[in-house]
């Protein structure tokens, strides 16, 4: 049996979820609730491989790259048109960039254990500052599982207030293309399941704001975007729980990880061109209309009653072929 443990600020603001036995090891860290390294043995090769985009540095590696590592969302997904917006009943929404204020607030350990597992919850409340731009009370927890050398994050969500509780989440992490192992980003592939997905189209922009159409597509087995559409953000609606699942795949390296998303009905694939990493993002919920609907309407939003809960998961399977 796996042995597991738990190093709380390690450093300052950092924690460290450990499988002592498989050596495998994921850092959280408070600010953002964020991890920012995800560490898994390679008994064929004999090293760790780094499997996040620039894996435990708190800094970038130079000043153009992307700054974070597997970004929280909450309480919205994506972007508000010119950072604002209304819902039905007038009140204002004022959240600027992209995916809301938890990716740059501190979050509170609340919860850990390692008994079968190394899991450590994190709580972060409404305060002053985020009801200015965003009128709720909510409390919202992240609990992160390492089990083996999986990673599951469990998003849990109550309204905590008096009026319904509108939002979204989800998680946007950056894979390493490089993996430690000379990888290169052209010989990565996207699989999924053989299904139907629904695509929503965004504009050419890059800002990832819908257009308001739509388009379903079989997809099966491999698939490579371009540059541009990544870096625009592909989006999918998955209807079937069952196909909600992607994998990142070197077939040179015989390396990967697959996302599974069950419980979320969006996912994400988003990239800056000539850097080396891709994202797979699960989500509930997705960016405004470029006509912005109400903030009530975007694509996605849960609606939650006062007292009400809901739990949702997503997770990381590394792939090491033998």
């Amino acid at each position: 049996m796996a042995r597991y443990g738990i190093e709380k600020e390690f450093k300052p603001g950092l924690d460290r979820l450990i499988n002592l036995t498989d050596d495998t090891s994921v850092t959280v860290k408070r600010l953002g609730g964020e991890v920012i390294g995800y560490d898994v043995y390679d008994p064929c090769h004999k090293k760790h491989l780094p499997l996040l985009w620039n894996n435990n540095r708190e800094t970038p590696p130079f000043d153009t790259a992307w700054k974070n590592h597997a970004t929280l969302l909450f309480p919205i997904v994506g972007g508000l048109r010119n950072d604002k917006s209304r819902t039905l009943d007038g009140k204002d929404i004022l959240l600027k960039g992209n995916h809301g204020f938890a990716r740059t607030s501190i979050f509170t350990p609340v919860f850990e254990s390692t008994d079968d597992c190394a899991q450590i919850t994190y709580r972060l409340t409404d305060s002053d500052e985020t009801r200015r731009v965003y009128p709720y009370a909510f409390l919202l927890e992240l609990t992160y599982t390492l089990k083996g050398n999986a990673l599951t994050l469990s998003f849990k969500v109550k309204n905590t207030g008096s009026l319904s509780l509108p939002c979204q989440f989800g998680w946007h992490p950056g894979f390493s293309t490089e993996l430690g192992l000379g990888g290169k980003r052209n010989e990565w592939q996207f699989i999924f399941p053989d299904g139907r997905y629904r695509q929503y189209h965004v504009l050419a922009s890059g800002d990832s704001f819908l257009t308001g159409k739509t388009s379903d597509r079989r997809l099966s087995g491999p698939i490579t975007y371009s540059d541009h559409e990544l870096h625009c953000t592909v989006m999918y609606e998955i209807d079937d729980p069952a196909n909600r699942r992607c994998r990142l795949f070197n077939p040179k390296l015989k390396r990967g990880v697959e996302v599974v998303f069950t419980d979320l009905p969006h996912l994400g694939l988003w990239a800056n061109a000539d850097q080396e990493y891709l994202c797979i993002e699960p989500w509930q919920g997705m960016d405004d209309h470029a006509e912005q609907e109400p903030f009530d309407k975007k694509v996605g939003m849960l609606k939650l009653e006062p007292g009400e809960v809901v739990v949702r998961a997503a997770s990381i399977i590394p792939i090491l072929e033998a």
